[in-house]
């Protein structure tokens, strides 16, 4: 049997959406699925914002993160990429601890600018959807975030961002 293993992300230690060392933050694990990249998370308590529910900012930081792997891994450019814009539709509350995915994908790729879209999902139905756009980092800022970069999750990403 023919199991294929999850393609996870790289990820920068301290970072509040997927660093392993920030105490404070959500861990995702971002991997690609096809076109997207996602993650799946259950959000505590601790990030809530009226009771029961996650807070709002905190599904903002998901769907930035999905989105914004989605360009660095799917762009054409192949570097890091910093949010310049982002909209957001919050079509239904998202349950604190409750499993939830996020994807992002690459809806045009303009070169130097990447529009993505992110949606977070919950048993199949669209919680919240965003856009977003992404502007290149040059190489001199590329220099300073690359190594902050942890690839211990991923294999085909090792030699794919490099300064």
């Amino acid at each position: 049997m023919n199991v294929k293993r999850k393609e996870y992300i790289p990820y920068t230690d301290t970072c509040f959406a997927c660093g392993d060392d920030n105490e404070a933050g959500m861990k995702l694990k971002l991997f690609e699925e096809g076109s997207r990249v996602k993650a799946v998370v259950s959000i505590g308590r601790h990030l809530n914002g009226y009771e029961g529910m996650v807070h709002g900012g905190i599904i903002c930081a998901l769907l930035d993160e999905a989105m914004i792997w989605a360009a660095i891994v799917f762009g054409e450019k192949r570097t890091m990429y910093v949010t310049t814009e982002m909209s957001i539709k919050y079509l239904a509350p998202v349950p604190v601890s409750s499993e939830i995915s996020v994807s992002g994908w690459i809806r045009d790729d303009r070169g130097k600018i990447v529009l993505c879209e992110g949606e977070v999902e919950r048993e199949g139905r669209v919680l919240a959807s965003a856009e977003g756009k992404f502007l290149a980092l040059g190489n001199e800022k590329l220099k300073e975030i690359h190594p902050h970069l942890r690839f211990g999750r991923c294999v085909k990403y090792r030699d794919f961002i490099t300064v």
